[in-house]
């Protein structure tokens, strides 16, 4: 997939990049989608959004990470799940 993705870049007026709450690897693979997207696009509307917040018992990724990296690379972030229409911004 990461080596057809660069027509995926052109010409967008958003990027979402999206993790699972649940899963640790999948918050550290945002860092390498981040780099990725300011490598390959001008789109300066980068979105973050969190999936399956309503798994609170499962959570793996706190809030405080999620916080610290959203502050220190400037960007918008979401909170939702597939069961719920609950969208949360952050």
């Amino acid at each position: 997939f990461r080596s057809i993705s660069n027509h995926f870049y052109k010409n967008v007026a958003a990027i979402f990049i999206i993790f699972d709450l649940t899963n640790a690897g999948s918050f550290n693979n945002v860092k390498y989608w981040l780099n990725e997207a300011k490598e390959k696009s001008d789109c300066t509307n980068i979105i973050i959004i969190g999936t399956k917040n309503d798994l609170v018992d499962l959570r793996i990724v706190s809030q405080f990470q999620i916080n610290n990296f959203i502050k220190d690379n400037n960007l918008s972030y979401y909170e939702t799940n597939g069961s719920t229409d609950y969208i949360k911004y952050i």
